[in-house]
C-alpha cells in the first residue's frame, strides 16, 4: 500500500497488476484511502511502456516525482518493475484540484517472461491505450532503426491494439491518445551544429527524430498491419496525437537532464493534458472499471469500451443509487412511525421532500457517468423510494379505510333494518320479500361506492414533480387497502347476510309454530286416534312445505349463486326440524293435555249441543263414579294416539355444502324421530284426576244435605217470630224504637222468603256462593283453559238456570 511524501507530493506506488496478472484489490483501497473517488474526471492517466531496463521507472520518478523502484547499474541490467504498478501524484498546482494515475508497465523483451511474454506485452498495451490519456513510448536512440531493440514491435502491437479499441465504438469523437515518444541518451556530438544553444540543439535534433520516428516508425507500421474498413483512408494522426522528445544521459549529463524534464513536465501541464480525463470514466468507478477491463483481456474476449463503460455506469450508478437510498432511510422510518400513529397531513410533499433529497444525492456522483443509465436508474432509485414509502401510504389511507368500513356498517344497518310492527317483520319498512331478492345487489352497491371514494381519495397521494430532468410521477399502488376494504366491507356483509339467513330461517320457524298453534285444542276433541293425529300433524308438514318455497328467490337473493335442490334441501331441514320440535312440546306436554282432556270431559257435559258444566247436586254416587270412569279413559286415548304417529313422507334431497357455506351447520341437522313420551303418564295424572274427583264429589254431597229447608212453609217461620218475639223486643229495644224495628222484622220475614223461593233452596244458594269462592281460587292459581270455563259456565248456570 503506497504512503504520501510531503516532499513531492506523490504517493508511493502501489502494485495493480501483480506479476502472475492478478488485479491487486488493495489498489481500490489505494484509491479510496487518497479520496481519489472525488475528483470526478478531474484527473488523467499517464502510463510509461518500452523495453526492461531502459530506464522507464527512473523517468517517471523525474518527471513526476514518484518513487518508482528503479534498477541498480551495478547489478547488471535484470527485469525490476514486475507486473504493473501505479502511483497516484496530486502535486500538480498548476492543474488546480486535479490529480494524475501514474503507470508503470513491466518493460518488453523481458528474458524472465519468455515465451509468455508477448502475451503479456499484447495484454499490457491494450490495457494501457484503454486507460490512458497518455502513452509514454520510451526509446534509446542507439536503437532507432533496429527491429527488436528499438520497441518496433511493441509500436505496432500500440498501433493495432488501438485501433481495435477504436472500431468496438461508434463514437465518431473518441479521443485521440496522446502517444509521447521519449528518445533517450541524445548525446550532443550527435547534434547538426555547435553546443553554443543547447535547448536550439534538442529541438533540431528532435525534428529530426520526429521525421524519422513519423516515417520510418508510424507510416511503416500504419501501411503494413490490417485496417478495419472504416480506417483504410484515414491516417495515423487520426487516432494519435504524437508528442516526440529527446533526452541527455542523466549520469552523463544529470543537470541537461533535469532541466530536460521540467521542460517536458511545464509542457504536460500546460499544452498536452488533457482538461479532463478523455475516456470519461469518473474517478469512483476506475477500479471497477480497470479491472473489467483486465478480466476482459485476460479471458481472451472481444473489448468493447462502449460496453464496458455502459456496465461500469450501470453499476455504479446502481451504487450510488443504494447509498443515496439509504441516505433518507431514517426519514422514511420516521414517517412510517408517524403514519401507524395518525393520518400525515401533507404526505405528498413529505414524500417529494424525501425523493428530493435522495435525487441531489445521487446526481452528485451518478451525473458524471453517461446521461442515459444515470437518467434510467434514477429513475429506477424514484420507484424504489415509492415503493419503500408504499407502506406508509397503505397506512395513511388505511385510516381513511377504517372509517369507510364504519361507513359501511352503518349503511348496510340502515339498509336492512329489522322491525316488527303489529307482530309483522319488516325490513327498513318493507315487506321481507320485497327486501330479501335484492339483498346481495344493494350490498354489491355499497361496496362498489365505498370502494369509488376509497379510490378518489387515494388519488390525492399521487406524487407529480420535475427536478433537474427528472420527472417524479408515481401513483402509489392501492391493491393493498383495497383488499383491506373488500375484506372488512365482506365481513361484515357476511354478518348482515348471516343475521338476515338466521332471520329468514326464524321466520320459516315461526311460521310453522303458528300452524302448530291450534294443534293444543284439537288434542281436547274426542275420539282422536293414531291415524287422526298423524294426518293432523302430517298435513301441517306438508302445508309448511309448500308455504316455504315462496321464499326461494328470497334465499337466493341473501345468499348468492345456489346449487340444485339446495333451497328445497334448506326449507325441508327447517319445516321437518320444526316439527319435531313440535311435536317433542306436545309429547313433554302430554300430561297437562291428558289432565284438560279429564277435566273437560269430567266436568262438562252436552247441552242443546252446547258444552255445559256438570251439576253435582244432583248427580248420585254411582253416576259421579261412572263418569269419573269413562273420562279418564278417553283421556288417557291420547296417549296412544301419540304414541302411534307415523311421520310424513317427504324425503330431503341430496345437496352438497361447502364448510364455507353460511348455513353450513344447518344442513348437517336433521333430527331423527325419537319419542319423548314421559313414562308412567296416569300415575302422573293420577292425583290431579282424583283432585277433581273429589270435588265434584262435594259439591254432591252438599247438595243431598241442604236441599230440604227451602220447603219449610211460611207459617212456621211466622209462629216462630210469635213465640221469640218477647226475646226479640228485649234484643232491639235499646238500638231501636218499636215502631220502627217492627215494621222491618215483617219486611226482613217476606224477603227471606222470596229469595228461598227464587232460587229453589238454599242448597243452591250455597252453591252459587262456592262458585263465586271456586272463581277466586282460579283466579290466583290458574287451571286449563278449560277448567276457567267450566267455573264461567257454573256461574252462569246458577245464576240464569231455572
Amino acid at each position: 500500500m503506497g504512503s504520501f511524501t510531503e516532499e513531492t507530493g506523490s504517493v508511493l506506488p502501489v502494485e495493480f497488476i501483480s506479476y502472475e496478472c492478478e488485479v491487486n484489490q488493495d489498489f481500490k483501497k489505494y484509491l479510496s484511502n487518497h479520496n481519489f473517488e472525488h475528483f470526478g474526471f478531474n484527473y488523467n492517466v499517464v502510463t510509461i511502456l518500452g523495453s526492461q531496463s531502459s530506464g522507464k521507472s527512473f523517468f517517471l520518478n523525474s518527471l513526476f516525482g514518484l518513487h518508482f523502484q528503479v534498477m541498480d547499474a551495478k547489478l547488471g541490467h535484470s527485469q525490476t518493475t514486475k507486473g504493473i504498478w501505479a502511483a497516484f501524484v496530486t502535486n500538480d498546482a498548476k492543474a488546480g484540484n486535479k490529480c494524475s494515475l501514474v503507470i508503470d508497465v513491466e518493460g518488453t523483451d523481458s528474458r524472465e517472461r519468455g515465451e509468455g511474454r508477448l502475451t503479456f506485452e499484447h495484454r499490457s498495451s491494450l490495457l494501457s491505450l484503454a486507460l490512458s490519456d497518455c502513452v509514454i513510448i520510451n526509446l534509446w536512440y542507439n536503437s532507432l532503426g533496429n527491429l527488436t531493440s528499438s520497441n518496433y514491435g511493441l509500436l505496432r502491437t500500440v498501433v493495432e491494439a488501438n485501433l481495435e479499441l477504436l472500431n468496438s465504438t461508434e463514437n465518431e469523437d473518441h479521443p485521440k491518445t496522446i502517444l509521447l515518444f521519449c528518445v533517450r541518451d541524445w548525446f550532443e556530438e550527435i547534434a547538426p551544429i555547435g553546443m553554443e544553444l543547447i535547448h536550439i540543439y534538442i529541438y533540431i535534433s528532435a525534428e529530426t527524430v520526429k521525421s524519422y520516428v513519423l516515417t520510418k516508425y508510424m507510416t511503416s507500421i500504419w501501411n503494413e498491419i490490417s485496417k478495419p474498413e472504416k480506417f483504410k483512408d484515414l491516417s495515423f494522426d487520426s487516432i494519435f496525437n504524437i508528442e516526440i522528445f529527446g533526452l541527455p544521459n542523466a549520469i552523463a549529463k544529470p543537470e541537461i537532464f533535469k532541466s530536460e524534464v521540467e521542460s517536458i513536465r511545464n509542457l504536460w501541464e500546460t499544452k498536452i493534458r488533457p482538461k479532463s480525463y478523455s475516456r470519461r470514466v469518473p474517478s469512483d468507478g476506475f477500479f471497477l472499471y480497470a479491472n473489467n477491463l483486465w478480466k476482459t483481456i485476460m479471458e481472451q474476449d472481444h473489448l468493447d469500451i462502449p460496453s464496458q463503460k455502459e456496465m461500469l455506469s450501470n453499476y455504479r450508478c446502481n451504487e450510488i443509487k443504494n447509498v443515496a437510498i439509504e441516505a433518507v432511510s431514517y426519514e422514511i422510518a420516521q414517517l412510517l412511525s408517524q403514519s401507524q400513529k395518525e393520518v400525515i397531513p401533507d404526505f405528498r410533499i413529505s414524500a417529494t421532500d424525501v425523493i428530493l433529497k435522495a435525487i441531489d444525492t445521487y446526481l452528485l456522483q451518478a451525473s458524471r457517468y453517461e446521461k442515459k443509465i444515470s437518467s434510467s436508474v434514477a429513475n429506477e432509485m424514484i420507484v424504489t423510494l415509492c415503493e419503500k414509502m408504499q407502506p406508509i401510504f397503505d397506512a395513511n389511507v388505511g385510516h381513511f379505510t377504517k372509517g369507510l368500513v364504519i361507513k359501511a356498517r352503518k349503511l348496510l344497518g340502515d339498509e336492512f333494518m329489522v322491525q316488527t310492527e303489529d307482530k309483522d317483520l319488516q325490513i327498513s319498512g318493507k315487506n321481507p320479500l320485497e327486501v330479501w331478492p335484492k339483498f346481495l345487489a344493494k350490498c354489491q352497491k355499497i361496496h362498489e361506492n365505498l370502494q369509488g371514494e376509497l379510490e378518489g381519495y387515494s388519488r390525492e397521494y399521487t406524487l407529480e414533480h420535475t427536478y433537474q430532468d427528472l420527472k417524479i410521477q408515481y401513483t402509489f399502488d392501492i391493491g393493498g387497502v383495497t383488499d383491506y376494504l373488500g375484506v372488512c366491507i365482506k365481513n361484515e356483509i357476511d354478518l348482515e347476510r348471516a343475521r338476515h339467513l338466521e332471520l329468514l330461517k326464524s321466520h320459516l320457524e315461526s311460521l310453522c309454530n303458528f300452524s302448530f298453534k291450534n294443534v293444543s285444542s284439537t288434542l281436547l276433541q274426542r275420539n282422536i286416534t293414531g291415524e287422526i293425529f298423524s294426518g293432523i300433524i302430517n298435513g301441517i308438514i306438508e302445508q309448511n312445505c309448500d308455504n316455504a318455497e315462496k321464499y326461494s328467490e328470497s334465499y337466493k337473493g341473501i345468499v348468492g349463486e345456489i346449487k340444485d335442490n339446495e333451497f328445497l334441501c334448506f326449507i325441508r331441514i327447517v319445516v321437518l326440524n320444526n316439527a319435531e320440535e313440535n311435536l317433542q312440546r306436545i309429547e313433554s306436554a302430554i300430561v297437562d293435555t291428558v289432565v284438560a282432556r279429564f277435566e273437560s270431559f269430567f266436568q262438562y257435559q252436552e247441552y242443546n249441543g252446547e258444552s255445559v258444566p256438570r251439576d253435582w247436586t244432583k248427580a248420585s254416587e254411582d253416576i259421579l263414579k261412572g263418569s269419573f270412569a269413562d273420562s279418564r279413559k278417553d283421556a288417557l286415548s291420547i296417549v296412544q294416539a301419540v304414541k302411534d304417529y307415523k311421520p310424513v313422507n317427504i324425503s330431503i334431497p341430496q345437496c352438497t355444502i361447502d364448510a364455507d357455506h353460511l348455513l353450513y351447520r344447518d344442513f348437517q341437522v336433521k333430527r331423527e324421530r325419537i319419542s319423548s313420551l314421559p313414562d308412567n303418564i296416569e300415575e302422573k295424572c293420577k292425583s290431579k284426576f282424583y283432585e277433581l274427583y273429589r270435588y265434584a264429589q262435594t259439591l254432591q254431597t252438599a247438595g243431598s244435605s241442604l236441599s230440604g229447608w227451602k220447603n219449610v212453609p211460611p207459617l212456621f217461620w211466622l209462629i216462630l217470630l210469635i213465640l221469640g218475639w218477647n226475646e226479640l223486643r228485649a234484643i232491639f229495644r235499646t238500638v231501636f224504637k218499636i215502631q220502627i224495628v217492627l215494621p222491618l222484622l215483617v219486611a226482613f220475614f217476606f224477603l227471606v222468603n222470596w229469595v228461598s223461593t227464587s232460587f229453589l233452596a238454599t242448597a243452591r244458594f250455597i252453591t252459587y256462593l262456592r262458585a263465586i269462592l271456586l272463581f277466586q281460587v282460579y283466579c290466583s292459581n290458574p287451571r286449563p283453559d278449560s277448567a276457567n270455563v267450566n267455573v264461567h259456565y257454573l256461574m252462569d248456570r246458577e245464576h240464569c238456570h231455572p
